[in-house]
């Protein structure tokens, strides 16, 4: 955890006593860039702050959420920042791999830089406490050397998501309700900038977002993308259609295939199931179901025995997605059960190396259902 005090990056400060927050949800953007010069080999000593602040509980009080980076490149210190603010006074702390950074000060309301401390601690109890003077300047934009960072709230979790979805990094499942991006985006921006010979610090700049487009354009014409459903139907897809050209319906099933007929998709809407059938759906597909001790007996055997299928399965709540290998086909599921119906997409085609397994995350990735998904006609 980091403890930071901190300025807000906009025309005017904001006071949390007695504030009218714009947005209570989204929160209020902080943009910090910060100096701690008698850190040392401990943490960056110079280094940006960009975080979210929500009002708190109690009158006064303040959540801070947002992501820490080096601000000198190479960026090789980077990790989610949370904290607290109580009358102005902010203890944030950034989780490190084998350490934490608290930074500390009396922040809010202010324009111009302050001085505040920071104090790093390792995670061993034997580690040596580090501490020191820390200082924090509000910025709007730009973070010199590194460039344009994109304005808070232009972009949300399930568009960037999408962005990196194309260039090869998946989302982590289960987390399909937009918000504002979260450390699981930061660290996927992250891996994203490495492969891309971008400064590796997880923070979302405008020449990453313009090249994050890009590829994706360039990749969508290249396979012939075409979007299902949408507007206000709360859910939506997705397919190429240059790989699976021949589209037909089968009741109420969207189906498109290979020319060959060899790869084949599936997309519908049914009808919800209740969470009993749901979780009897999950347990046919997983291979579970049974009692605990046949459960167990189950997993010790899938752990002992080569599994020719190459099961793979998740769950969250409503959400499920599994894929394995049956007679050289590859088959990768999705389901999404809502009060409005059960969202379902099958995509199945010939195992190994080929254009279709190359594109099979985003295909399935494609698929989603809110939770004001409407009822199949």
């Amino acid at each position: 955890m980091s403890s930071t005090t901190f300025a807000i990056a906009s025309a005017a400060a904001i006071a949390l006593a007695g504030a009218a927050w714009a947005d209570e949800d989204a929160g209020q953007p902080l943009r910090l860039l910060g100096g701690a010069p008698a850190i040392g080999e401990a943490g960056p000593a110079h280094f940006v702050i960009d975080a979210l602040v929500k009002p708190g509980f109690d009158r006064g009080e303040a959540d801070v959420t947002g992501w820490f980076a080096s601000a000198a490149p190479p960026a090789t210190d980077s990790g989610e920042l949370q904290g607290k603010c109580i009358d102005g006074h902010c203890e944030l702390t950034v989780d490190l791999d084998s350490r934490k950074i608290a930074l500390i000060g009396d922040l809010i309301g202010r324009t111009g830089p302050v001085q505040g401390r920071f104090e790093v601690s390792g995670d061993l109890a034997a580690d040596k406490l580090t501490k020191g003077a820390a200082s924090f300047t509000p910025f709007a934009d730009t973070v010199p050397g590194l460039g344009e960072l994109v304005g808070p709230g232009a972009i949300d979790s399930e568009a960037l998501d999408d962005l990196l979805l194309w260039a090869g990094i998946k989302p982590a499942f289960g987390d399909d309700q937009p918000h504002p991006l979260e450390d699981f985006q930061h660290e996927h921006l992250a891996s994203w900038q490495q492969d891309n010979a971008r400064p590796v610090n997880g923070l979302l700049f405008t020449a990453d977002l313009a090249l994050l487009k890009a590829q994706r354009d360039k990749a969508q014409k290249d396979v012939g993308w075409k979007s299902l459903g949408g507007g206000d139907l709360g859910w939506s897809a997705g397919y190429p259609d240059a790989l699976l050209p021949l589209a037909s319906r089968n009741g109420g099933e969207q189906r498109f295939a290979s020319t060959d007929g060899k790869a084949e998709l599936v997309v519908a809407i049914d009808p919800p199931l209740s969470d009993a059938d749901f979780d009897a759906l999950g347990d046919k597909l997983s291979g579970g179901g049974g009692d605990f001790n046949a459960k167990w007996n189950r997993m010790i055997h899938q752990l002992t025995t080569p599994d020719p299928t190459n099961r793979d399965y998740a769950r969250s709540n409503g959400d499920m997605r599994i894929s394995y290998v049956d007679g050289g086909k590859a088959v990768s599921q999705v389901f999404y059960n809502r009060k409005g119906g059960l969202a379902r997409l099958i995509f199945t085609y010939p195992d190994g190396d080929n254009p279709f397994s190359a594109i099979d995350s985003i295909i399935t990735y494609s698929l989603r259902a809110s939770d004001d998904m409407k009822p199949r006609p």
